[in-house]
Order: structure tokens, then sequence, then C-alpha cells
């Protein structure tokens, strides 16, 4: 693959200009928690949560909405990148801040019922893996 500096000088504005808005300072603090929470208790459990939630698991809403959030976007997300419309693609994100948000808010990921743990870190998972596609936030600094 050849290397097109114009191209990346693109995807470093577009993505620039989306982390001084809100939303993306909403979507990074969002992913550093999932990352954070992520990296602890794949550790913690010496296993990978790579994969998708099973939707019947879910107990509460605000996961319902998320991950229904999340299977609306990627696609979209998808197409955008296939186009090299980094753009929009990372504007593409700023529909799950919402659904994000209430998710932290109110549900508690290490839930004592394990299956239900698992799906949730499943469904952060997909959190993860969406927003990866854009960049490697886990190096921005906040």
């Amino acid at each position: 693959d050849n290397i097109n500096i114009f191209q990346i000088v693109q995807k470093i504005y577009s993505l620039k200009n989306f982390l001084s808005t809100s939303e993306g300072k909403l979507i990074l603090e969002s992913y550093k928690r999932a990352y954070n929470i992520l990296s602890i208790e794949e550790e913690k459990d010496n296993i990978s949560y790579i994969g998708n939630p099973d939707s019947e698991i879910f107990t509460d809403n605000e996961e319902k909405t998320l991950f229904s959030k999340i299977n609306e976007i990627s696609p979209v997300l998808e197409s955008k990148l296939a186009v090299k419309d980094y753009g929009e693609a990372i504007l593409s994100l700023t529909d799950m801040c919402i659904p994000v948000k209430n998710f932290f808010d109110k549900i508690v990921v290490n839930s004592e019922n394990k299956e239900i743990r698992k799906n949730r870190l499943f469904l952060l998972s997909q959190i993860r893996y969406l927003v990866e596609k854009i960049a490697d936030f886990s190096l921005i600094e906040i």
C-alpha cells in the first residue's frame, strides 16, 4: 500500500475538528472509559472481550438502545471510510453520544450476574471497535 500524505492530513484535521466539539469530547471520554474498563477486566479475566453481545441478555433499555445505535452507525461509518470521507465517518459517531452517555450514567458494567457482566463487556468492546476504525483514541490525551 502506498502512503497518501494528503489523506493522513485530511484525517488528522477531521479528527482535530471533531475533538474540539462537545460531541467529540464526549465520544473521547466514553471511549476512554470503555477502553479502561475493558483493559482492567480483560487483564483480570485473562481473556479478550471481542465479539458481539447477545441482545437477548440485555436487561435495561440503555443497553438495548446503545447496541441498536452501534449497529445503525457501523455500516454508515464503514461506507464513509471506504470512500475516504473521514469527516463524515467521524461525524457518524455523534449519533452514539446520548446512548453511550445514558449507558454509563445508568448501567453498572460489573454486574453480579456473570452472563450479564460478560455481555456488557462485549457491548463496550463494540464501542472500542467502532471508534478505533477512525483512530486509536487511547493515544489521545484528554
